[in-house]
C-alpha cells in the first residue's frame, strides 16, 4: 500500500526534484515495486485482506492516471472481485435492524471508523469501476447496488 500511495504522490508533486521528470514518468518506480508485491500476493493468497485490496486500489489509480488504462482496467476487475469477495456491496445491510431502521451499534468509535473505512473502499472501488466503464464504453463490474 505503502508504494501505491508513493507512486500518487510522486506523480502529483511539484517538489523541484521531479522538474525534469515528465509527470507520466513519476511514480513509476513505486508503481513497479507495488506491481510486484501485488503479483507475488495475487499468486499466494487464498482471500484477499482488506490492505491488499487498498493497495490494489491505490495502483489502479496510478495506471490511470498515468495513461496505462489497460492495467488499470484490469487491475479494477480484480479490485471489484474483491470488493464482492470482502463482501463490500453488504456494509449497510450489517447496520439495518429489524424494524427498517439503523442500528445504534456505531457508538464504539472503532466501530465506526472500521465501518466507514469499509464504506470508502467500496465507493473508491466503485469509482474506478465507473471511470473505466465509461470510457471503454462497456459494463459496469459493480453493478449490485449498495445494500
Amino acid at each position: 500500500m505503502i508504494n501505491g500511495i508513493f507512486s500518487l504522490a510522486a506523480r502529483f508533486s511539484t517538489h523541484p526534484y521531479f522538474e525534469t521528470t515528465p509527470v507520466q514518468e513519476r511514480g513509476r518506480k513505486f508503481a513497479r515495486s507495488a506491481t510486484l508485491i501485488k503479483d507475488t500476493m495475487i499468486n499466494t493468497i487464498e482471500e484477499p485482506t482488506l490492505e491488499f485490496a487498498k493497495g490494489c486500489v491505490l495502483l489502479a489509480y496510478h495506471y490511470i492516471t498515468a495513461g496505462e488504462l489497460a492495467q488499470g482496467s484490469m487491475l479494477t476487475s480484480i479490485c471489484v472481485y474483491y470488493a464482492y469477495d470482502l463482501g463490500l456491496d453488504m456494509v449497510d445491510v450489517r447496520c439495518i435492524g429489524d424494524d427498517g431502521s439503523g442500528e445504534d451499534n456505531l457508538q464504539d468509535v472503532d466501530a465506526w471508523v472500521h465501518m466507514e473505512d469499509l464504506h470508502r473502499l467500496w465507493w473508491a472501488i466503485w469509482e474506478l469501476d465507473a471511470f473505466v466503464a465509461t470510457i471503454s464504453s462497456q459494463h459496469f463490474g459493480s453493478t449490485s447496488p449498495v445494500r
